[in-house]
């Protein structure tokens, strides 16, 4: 009688080990799977600021970004253009504001009255040049004081 509650005690155990087992496994595949679907989403988003930015093209100084708004009539065309920029620059290339001045300068919106309201063009393209300005001289000073570095 006690050899078969220790038979049947042991294939209990042995069962629970291999559904703990199973469990940890399915919960393991999971968070994989979900890693992986984070990724995707993460390398889509990319490709969605890369494809903008061939569109509309990479503004690398003022003239540049008063150029192409001149080619531009529709606000929207112009808004697009703008958000792609400091998309690009925010999320792809990681560019991080020099100072607490330039905190908001990737803000597409702004609260007025407690609502959201969307940046005018105007404000959008002053983000863009200020961010560009900040860039130029960073890579002018590194100009002068790296011997490797280039600006064409």
């Amino acid at each position: 009688m006690a050899r078969k509650e220790v038979k049947r005690a042991r294939r209990l155990f042995s069962e629970r080990q291999k559904e703990i087992e199973e469990r940890r496994k399915e919960i393991l595949k999971a968070k994989f799977e979900e890693k992986q679907r984070k990724e995707r989403n993460k390398i889509e988003r990319l490709e969605g600021f890369t494809k903008d930015i061939v569109s509309w093209g990479l503004w690398q100084n003022e003239q540049q970004v008063d150029q192409h708004l001149s080619l531009y009539s529709k606000k929207k065309d112009k808004l697009d253009a703008l958000k792609a920029q400091l998309g690009f620059r925010k999320q792809v290339l990681h560019q991080k504001p020099k100072d607490e001045s330039m905190k908001d300068v990737y803000s597409v919106s702004k609260s007025v009255d407690g609502r959201r309201v969307q940046l005018s063009v105007e404000e959008l393209a002053l983000n863009v040049k200020k961010f560009q300005d900040f860039y130029l001289g960073l890579m002018l000073n590194l100009r002068t004081t790296g011997p490797y570095i280039r600006m064409n």
